[in-house]
């Protein structure tokens, strides 16, 4: 009986220790990590005469990356998409004839869509903190609108389009518990689309500063 015992025991400890044990728990670690942020979308103002200095335009996102190996540094594909809008008031000062001023209100309302996909390189010399860049293609539409104060004009301008580009970001991940944490982001673009409208021309390209929360799943 005793030897019994002592011969189950051997082989419950030896199979816990085996390779095959720990490649099969290796197997159900999470394997893809993803983000939620809220953040803001810093686009230039190209109009010296117009005050109020860069549209910051709110924005919610989410990403997935896919690594394709394991290790310290790791490598992969990501995808995510963003959706952005935002209501401004802007000051436009003009000449009149006789030699004076008026200062025009503008509204400004913005809303775009993107979708980017591309590569990633991590870093990650600890368990709970992880340092990631990626880059690669982006797709926009958005649709930009502009109405100047009713007492100079009724009329407002709108456009909307589409248009593609690139994108480079970097994304810090600490880590609260084994599959939570937080995230802060910067993403650089650099697109195709621009509209014309009272404010000037618009590049819909610029800089994004987010924060949100990460994840193992």
């Amino acid at each position: 009986m005793k030897k019994s015992l002592i011969y189950s025991t051997i082989l419950y400890i030896s199979f816990s220790w085996s390779p095959k044990n720990k490649l099969l728990a290796d197997e159900i670690k999470p394997v893809l990590i993803g983000h939620t942020y809220y953040g803001q979308f810093h686009i230039s103002n190209n109009d010296q005469n117009l005050d109020g200095g860069d549209f910051k335009i709110n924005f919610l996102g989410a990403d997935v990356q896919s690594p394709m190996n394991s290790g310290i540094i790791e490598y992969g594909w990501e995808t995510g998409a963003l959706i952005s809008w935002d209501s401004d008031i802007r000051a436009l000062g003009s000449s009149t004839g006789s030699g004076g001023n008026v200062i025009v209100s503008i509204d400004v309302n913005s809303f775009l869509l993107d979708y980017y996909a591309g590569g990633y390189l991590a870093f990650q010399p600890a368990k709970r903190f992880r340092l990631s860049i990626g880059g690669g293609p982006i797709l926009f539409w958005s649709k930009w609108e502009s109405i100047p104060d009713s007492t100079v004009s009724d009329e407002s301008i709108s456009n909307s389009g589409w248009g593609a580009g690139v994108y480079a970001r970097v994304i810090l991940d600490i880590f609260i518990t084994e599959q939570i944490g937080l995230n802060m982001g910067v993403r650089i673009n650099k697109t195709t689309l621009s509209f014309d409208d009272a404010t000037g021309k618009i590049d819909i390209e610029g800089t994004q500063y987010s924060a949100g929360m990460a994840f193992y799943f």
